[in-house]
């Protein structure tokens, strides 16, 4: 019978003290994924509510991102540490759980020819519905924002933390922008030529990503 073995927990503050990076490194990597949220554990210490991590697991993926940082791709870095989370394939009957994003869903399974979807493709159908729906923009548009949004995600931006997304409409036009900024607030502007919306991507992809493991971890 094997013996199982105890997870050993560094404190937030230990964990930047040891590591010698900052806060905003730590939780940057966080929001790219690169550490698991799931790692981040509020627990009980002498001054009250307190961040642990898993110790031999953070500090092992720390040295792991910092020695291939500045020669790998961030989304090569992605599939790396989250293995599988790629490859996977979403049907028909699971993306019926997002009834609001159906028409982006079916414009995604012409655009990809196929019936189910990447992951990367489940997030642009998803991401659309909520950018169209939120911006105001007419459903002749949706499938011109949804190959912009697949465009920016194969472009890597899709999963680049702080970026920001400039929608510009004119009459039947739209265009996309994508951009690193430190604003959050989403802004509608109207000018006689168009109008122009902007948000960050923050607000959107960590509630779209966590719906897609929800129905995910439903058939395993």
């Amino acid at each position: 019978m094997s013996e199982k073995r105890e997870t050993k927990w560094i404190s937030k503050k230990e964990l930047l003290a040891v590591t010698g990076i900052s806060y905003g490194q730590l939780y940057r990597w966080k929001r790219e994924r690169l550490i698991p949220d799931s790692w981040f554990v509020k627990r009980s210490a002498a001054t009250g509510q307190e961040t642990y991590l898993p110790r031999e697991r953070v500090l092992e993926r720390i040295r792991f991102i910092q020695e291939n940082r500045d020669r790998c791709p961030l989304n090569r870095m992605q599939e790396l540490l989250n293995p599988g989370a790629e490859a996977r394939a979403y049907t028909p009957a699971q993306m019926e759980a997002f009834p609001s994003a159906a028409l982006e869903i079916s414009l995604q399974r012409a655009i990809s020819g196929g019936e189910e979807l990447s992951s990367g493709q489940a997030v642009c159908a998803l991401l659309a519905a909520r950018l169209r729906r939120a911006a105001g923009l007419p459903e002749k548009l949706a499938r011109k924002l949804l190959e912009e949004l697949n465009a920016c995600s194969e472009a890597g931006f899709l999963t680049k933390a702080g970026t920001q997304l400039l929608l510009c409409e004119d009459r039947d036009r739209l265009h996309l922008i994508a951009f690193e900024g430190e604003a959050k607030a989403a802004v509608i502007l109207d000018s006689g030529e168009g109008r122009f919306w902007q948000t960050h991507l923050d607000d959107h992809i960590p509630q779209i990503m966590a719906a897609l493991r929800t129905i995910a971890g439903r058939d395993e």
